[in-house]
């Protein structure tokens, strides 16, 4: 190759790293406007960090001072008192405080997406329980909505009671005698 074609071959791969660089930078400036201002989430008051990432729930939780460890839910606590209702925790994340809000989300017929990490924890992503999407999660019920009909419920009502009474003599019978309950 030439010293021309080379000094041209440079000076073309400058160009593409600059355009590169530019073309990622004005991606994620223009994502960050959007998640600030224009996103649906963007109604709930939040800390922008918030709005961009989980980056200040990071900063709460793994603050480099020493003891202020785990601090995001007493930061909640605290943002919750300031701005009231709900509040914005991440791009696609609200957190509400109130108690009262959890029948509307979990009630049957929710339009409400749970947020899929949340069902993580039980290791059955396409299990019934773990369907975040509201539409599919009513299709997987369908089937099982007669095991859980009152009428059924309450067949299994003396079962459950026979159950119940037996460890509560159990626990009458080592509380009498003094001895502790082995609860394994």
């Amino acid at each position: 190759m030439s010293l021309h074609l080379q000094k041209l071959y440079s000076q073309l791969s400058i160009w593409h790293a600059l355009l590169l660089l530019g073309a990622f930078a004005s991606y994620h400036l223009v994502r960050a406007i959007y998640l600030i201002y224009f996103s649906p989430l963007s109604i709930f008051p939040d800390s922008k960090w918030a709005a961009l990432g989980e980056y200040w729930e990071a900063y709460w939780n793994i603050d480099v001072k020493p003891g202020h460890k785990g601090q995001t839910l007493f930061k909640l606590e605290q943002m919750h008192k300031e701005l009231e209702g709900a509040l914005r925790m991440g791009p696609n994340e609200v957190h509400i405080y109130d108690p009262r809000f959890y029948h509307e989300l979990y009630r049957l017929g929710s339009k409400y997406y749970k947020d899929p990490e949340m069902h993580k924890v039980l290791e059955a992503p396409s299990s019934t329980l773990a369907e975040s999407d509201p539409v599919r999660h009513k299709q997987r019920r369908a089937p099982l909505e007669p095991l859980f009909a009152k009428k059924n419920i309450l067949k299994l009502e003396p079962i459950l009671m026979e159950h119940v009474d037996y460890c509560c003599k159990r626990f009458d019978k080592y509380c009498a005698a003094g001895k502790p309950v082995s609860m394994e």
